[in-house]
């Protein structure tokens, strides 16, 4: 246990170089869905390598606590009946937020195929950088992340918070 908690103080503190650039892998973010926007911390994890087969965006994963504020409180507990059975109640959001979530297809390492609730943010902006992607997705994990004070979002290796130059040499 001890272990994995100095891990992951020393994660947050990582910095990522890039083309004489660097950058620290806990980034603050702000995610907008319709008119509604949120800003909190988000992990660049280049672990994250998942894309929707539906859309073919990169996909960043939301502890669902996040959205707390988007929603009413009936269909937040839908959230919390999703962590205890991995069984999300698609029917009954869409009564109860008009949050448009769809399930997900992922498998990761010693998980065989299963589905997370996700949905299609308008935006997710880097205020620091100005750094802006449109319609990214957002799968929302079924359990809270143990961090929640450095971070609450883990955001995709493709969604970079700075602008890339790319040359040919």
């Amino acid at each position: 246990g001890i272990y994995i908690i100095m891990m992951t103080c020393k994660l947050g503190t990582r910095r990522k170089k890039t083309n004489n650039q660097s950058f620290h892998f806990t980034q603050k973010v702000t995610l907008t869905y319709m008119e509604k926007q949120l800003s909190s911390n988000g992990y660049y994890d280049t672990g994250n390598m998942l894309y929707d087969n539906y859309n073919k965006n990169p996909v960043i994963i939301l502890d669902y606590n996040i959205l707390k504020n988007w929603m009413s409180q009936e269909a937040f507990e839908l959230f919390k009946k999703y962590e205890q059975t991995g069984e999300f109640n698609y029917p009954a959001f869409a009564e109860l937020s008009n949050i448009k979530m769809y399930p997900l297809p992922y498998k990761t390492i010693g998980v065989n195929f299963k589905l997370m609730p996700a949905f299609c943010l308008t935006s997710l902006y880097y205020p620091e950088s100005g750094k802006k992607y449109e319609h990214v997705t957002a799968g929302i994990s079924q359990f809270p992340f143990m961090n929640k004070a450095k971070h609450q979002i883990l955001l995709h290796e493709r969604l970079k918070p700075i602008r890339e130059e790319y040359s040919n040499d």
